[in-house]
Protein backbone atom coordinates (compact mmCIF):
# COMPACT_ATOMS: atom_id res chain seq x y z
CA UNK A 1 0.00 0.00 0.00
CA UNK A 2 1.62 3.32 -0.58
CA UNK A 3 1.71 6.01 2.08
CA UNK A 4 2.71 10.09 1.87
CA UNK A 5 6.26 9.14 1.44
CA UNK A 6 6.20 6.26 -0.78
CA UNK A 7 7.11 6.51 -4.44
CA UNK A 8 5.79 4.30 -6.86
CA UNK A 9 6.72 3.93 -10.72
CA UNK A 10 3.80 1.98 -12.32
CA UNK A 11 3.89 1.77 -16.48
CA UNK A 12 5.14 4.88 -17.85
CA UNK A 13 3.62 6.79 -14.78
CA UNK A 14 5.28 8.45 -11.61
CA UNK A 15 2.84 8.18 -8.78
CA UNK A 16 3.92 10.54 -5.69
CA UNK A 17 2.13 10.18 -2.57
CA UNK A 18 -1.23 7.85 -1.27
CA UNK A 19 -3.50 6.65 -3.55
CA UNK A 20 -3.71 7.40 -7.48
CA UNK A 21 -3.22 10.56 -8.27
CA UNK A 22 -5.80 12.27 -10.69
CA UNK A 23 -2.98 13.50 -12.50
CA UNK A 24 -0.08 11.23 -12.71
CA UNK A 25 3.48 12.38 -13.85
CA UNK A 26 4.05 11.71 -17.12
CA UNK A 27 7.59 9.52 -17.92
CA UNK A 28 9.29 9.38 -21.44
CA UNK A 29 9.02 6.30 -22.50
CA UNK A 30 12.87 6.64 -23.61
CA UNK A 31 15.18 8.91 -21.75
CA UNK A 32 18.89 9.97 -23.04
CA UNK A 33 21.43 10.60 -19.50
CA UNK A 34 24.73 10.95 -21.81
CA UNK A 35 25.91 13.13 -23.21
CA UNK A 36 24.77 16.25 -21.78
CA UNK A 37 24.24 19.82 -22.88
CA UNK A 38 27.61 21.80 -23.05
CA UNK A 39 29.82 18.73 -22.89
CA UNK A 40 33.13 18.91 -24.94
CA UNK A 41 34.79 15.81 -26.68
CA UNK A 42 37.77 14.77 -29.06
CA UNK A 43 37.99 13.47 -31.94
CA UNK A 44 39.73 9.97 -31.36
CA UNK A 45 37.78 9.21 -28.60
CA UNK A 46 35.65 6.66 -27.69
CA UNK A 47 32.89 7.75 -25.10
CA UNK A 48 29.78 6.71 -23.30
CA UNK A 49 25.90 7.25 -24.44
CA UNK A 50 23.89 6.36 -22.23
CA UNK A 51 19.79 6.27 -21.48
CA UNK A 52 17.00 4.68 -20.00
CA UNK A 53 14.02 2.93 -21.74
CA UNK A 54 10.92 3.34 -19.53
CA UNK A 55 8.30 1.68 -21.23
CA UNK A 56 9.91 -1.70 -22.70
CA UNK A 57 6.42 -2.21 -24.37
CA UNK A 58 6.23 0.59 -26.38
CA UNK A 59 10.10 0.07 -27.55
CA UNK A 60 11.93 -2.92 -27.87
CA UNK A 61 14.92 -1.80 -29.74
CA UNK A 62 16.83 1.21 -29.95
CA UNK A 63 18.82 3.70 -32.58
CA UNK A 64 21.21 6.12 -32.00
CA UNK A 65 22.33 9.08 -34.37
CA UNK A 66 24.42 11.94 -34.41
CA UNK A 67 23.17 15.74 -35.60
CA UNK A 68 26.32 18.02 -36.62
CA UNK A 69 23.80 20.87 -37.02
CA UNK A 70 21.96 21.36 -33.63
CA UNK A 71 19.26 18.87 -34.35
CA UNK A 72 17.60 19.77 -37.58
CA UNK A 73 19.21 16.62 -39.38
CA UNK A 74 20.55 13.14 -38.12
CA UNK A 75 22.03 11.91 -40.85
CA UNK A 76 24.78 10.00 -38.88
CA UNK A 77 23.96 6.54 -37.74
CA UNK A 78 25.98 5.26 -34.11
CA UNK A 79 24.31 2.30 -33.36
CA UNK A 80 24.98 -0.92 -35.78
CA UNK A 81 21.67 -2.04 -36.09
CA UNK A 82 19.06 -2.31 -33.32
CA UNK A 83 20.16 -2.30 -29.94
CA UNK A 84 17.83 -4.31 -27.35
CA UNK A 85 15.75 -2.20 -25.17
CA UNK A 86 17.70 -4.17 -21.91
CA UNK A 87 20.73 -2.60 -23.30
CA UNK A 88 21.41 0.75 -22.05
CA UNK A 89 24.67 1.46 -23.19
CA UNK A 90 26.59 1.99 -26.46
CA UNK A 91 30.67 2.81 -26.95
CA UNK A 92 30.43 5.60 -29.19
CA UNK A 93 34.21 6.09 -30.82
CA UNK A 94 34.19 9.55 -32.06
CA UNK A 95 35.75 9.62 -35.68
CA UNK A 96 36.99 13.00 -37.70
CA UNK A 97 33.80 13.61 -39.85
CA UNK A 98 32.03 14.16 -36.55
CA UNK A 99 33.59 17.33 -35.50
CA UNK A 100 31.47 19.98 -35.06
CA UNK A 101 30.22 22.56 -32.26
CA UNK A 102 26.76 21.99 -32.53
CA UNK A 103 26.48 18.25 -31.95
CA UNK A 104 23.53 16.63 -30.64
CA UNK A 105 22.63 13.00 -29.99
CA UNK A 106 18.98 11.09 -30.62
CA UNK A 107 17.95 8.18 -29.05
CA UNK A 108 15.09 6.59 -30.44
CA UNK A 109 12.28 3.08 -31.16
CA UNK A 110 14.32 1.96 -33.75
CA UNK A 111 11.33 0.60 -36.24
CA UNK A 112 9.89 4.36 -35.51
CA UNK A 113 12.15 6.79 -35.26
CA UNK A 114 9.28 10.02 -34.99
CA UNK A 115 7.39 7.99 -32.26
CA UNK A 116 9.25 7.84 -29.74
CA UNK A 117 12.75 9.25 -29.05
CA UNK A 118 14.25 12.04 -26.48
CA UNK A 119 17.60 14.19 -27.67
CA UNK A 120 20.51 15.52 -25.61
CA UNK A 121 21.23 19.23 -25.30
CA UNK A 122 23.84 20.77 -27.55
CA UNK A 123 27.99 19.67 -27.13
CA UNK A 124 31.00 20.06 -28.90
CA UNK A 125 33.56 17.53 -30.38
CA UNK A 126 36.93 19.29 -31.61
CA UNK A 127 39.93 17.97 -33.23
CA UNK A 128 42.74 18.90 -31.60
CA UNK A 129 46.76 17.34 -32.15
CA UNK A 130 46.95 15.92 -28.53
CA UNK A 131 44.06 13.28 -27.12
CA UNK A 132 44.10 11.58 -23.74
CA UNK A 133 42.29 8.66 -24.79
CA UNK A 134 42.33 6.32 -21.31
CA UNK A 135 41.94 7.03 -18.59
CA UNK A 136 39.12 9.85 -18.69
CA UNK A 137 37.79 10.65 -15.58
CA UNK A 138 35.26 8.44 -13.35
CA UNK A 139 36.63 5.83 -12.63
CA UNK A 140 37.96 4.06 -9.24
CA UNK A 141 41.09 2.33 -9.48
CA UNK A 142 42.87 0.55 -6.24
CA UNK A 143 46.99 0.65 -5.03
CA UNK A 144 48.97 -1.76 -6.92
CA UNK A 145 47.18 -2.20 -10.29
CA UNK A 146 48.29 -1.38 -13.06
CA UNK A 147 46.76 1.01 -15.72
CA UNK A 148 47.35 1.47 -19.24
CA UNK A 149 47.34 5.36 -19.86
CA UNK A 150 46.89 5.98 -23.05
CA UNK A 151 47.05 8.51 -25.76
CA UNK A 152 47.06 9.38 -29.78
CA UNK A 153 48.52 12.11 -31.76
CA UNK A 154 47.00 14.32 -34.33
CA UNK A 155 49.37 16.17 -35.39
CA UNK A 156 53.05 15.39 -35.44
CA UNK A 157 54.33 18.46 -36.07
CA UNK A 158 53.11 19.89 -32.84
CA UNK A 159 53.37 17.22 -30.84
CA UNK A 160 57.26 15.98 -30.52
CA UNK A 161 57.13 13.91 -27.66
CA UNK A 162 54.55 13.05 -25.21
CA UNK A 163 54.80 13.52 -21.06
CA UNK A 164 52.44 12.96 -18.32
CA UNK A 165 51.73 14.55 -14.94
CA UNK A 166 49.38 14.02 -12.16
CA UNK A 167 47.15 16.30 -9.60
CA UNK A 168 45.69 14.92 -6.22
CA UNK A 169 43.05 18.29 -6.42
CA UNK A 170 41.56 17.77 -9.52
CA UNK A 171 43.95 19.59 -11.89
CA UNK A 172 44.77 22.81 -9.20
CA UNK A 173 48.19 21.69 -8.64
CA UNK A 174 50.33 19.41 -11.54
CA UNK A 175 53.17 17.60 -10.16
CA UNK A 176 56.54 17.95 -10.52
CA UNK A 177 57.78 15.02 -11.71
CA UNK A 178 56.75 12.98 -14.35
CA UNK A 179 54.57 9.69 -14.57
CA UNK A 180 57.28 7.27 -15.70
CA UNK A 181 60.26 9.71 -14.99
CA UNK A 182 60.32 10.04 -18.80
CA UNK A 183 59.32 11.76 -22.01
CA UNK A 184 57.52 8.87 -24.83
CA UNK A 185 58.00 10.10 -28.54
CA UNK A 186 55.94 8.28 -31.39
CA UNK A 187 54.82 5.62 -31.77
CA UNK A 188 54.94 5.30 -28.45
CA UNK A 189 51.32 6.18 -27.55
CA UNK A 190 50.32 4.24 -23.92
CA UNK A 191 52.24 3.56 -20.49
CA UNK A 192 51.79 0.84 -18.21
CA UNK A 193 51.62 3.12 -15.01
CA UNK A 194 51.64 1.10 -11.38
CA UNK A 195 49.66 2.87 -9.10
CA UNK A 196 51.50 3.50 -5.91
CA UNK A 197 50.62 5.37 -2.42
CA UNK A 198 51.67 8.31 -3.83
CA UNK A 199 48.63 8.47 -6.10
CA UNK A 200 46.07 8.17 -3.92
CA UNK A 201 43.45 10.47 -3.80
CA UNK A 202 40.05 11.08 -4.39
CA UNK A 203 40.26 13.80 -6.48
CA UNK A 204 42.94 12.44 -9.37
CA UNK A 205 43.61 13.59 -12.53
CA UNK A 206 46.13 13.03 -15.33
CA UNK A 207 46.98 15.65 -17.72
CA UNK A 208 49.42 14.38 -20.86
CA UNK A 209 51.21 17.26 -22.48
CA UNK A 210 54.20 18.41 -24.91
CA UNK A 211 57.25 17.86 -23.48
CA UNK A 212 59.87 20.73 -24.80
CA UNK A 213 56.30 23.34 -24.82
CA UNK A 214 54.30 21.93 -22.56
CA UNK A 215 51.77 22.80 -24.84
CA UNK A 216 49.45 20.98 -26.09
CA UNK A 217 47.66 19.08 -23.87
CA UNK A 218 44.87 17.30 -22.21
CA UNK A 219 43.45 16.83 -19.30
CA UNK A 220 41.09 13.14 -17.57
CA UNK A 221 38.07 14.71 -15.20
CA UNK A 222 38.19 13.33 -11.60
CA UNK A 223 38.82 10.03 -10.60
CA UNK A 224 39.46 8.12 -7.49
CA UNK A 225 42.45 6.03 -6.33
CA UNK A 226 42.00 3.78 -3.46
CA UNK A 227 43.69 1.81 -0.92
Amino acid sequence: MLNKYTIALLGSFLVLGTGCPKNPVSLKPIELLQPTLGQLYHFGQTRTIKWRVNDKVKIDAIGVKLSLDSGKTFPISIDNGPIPSSDSVIAWEIINTQVSTQCVIKVFKYSDESAYNDKSGGFTVDSVPLVLLDPLGGENFKVGETVPIKWTIHDKSQVGSVAIKYSLSVGSNWSVNDIGDKSFSYPDTSYPWTITDTYKSNQFALKIYEYNNHTPSDSSARFVIRQ
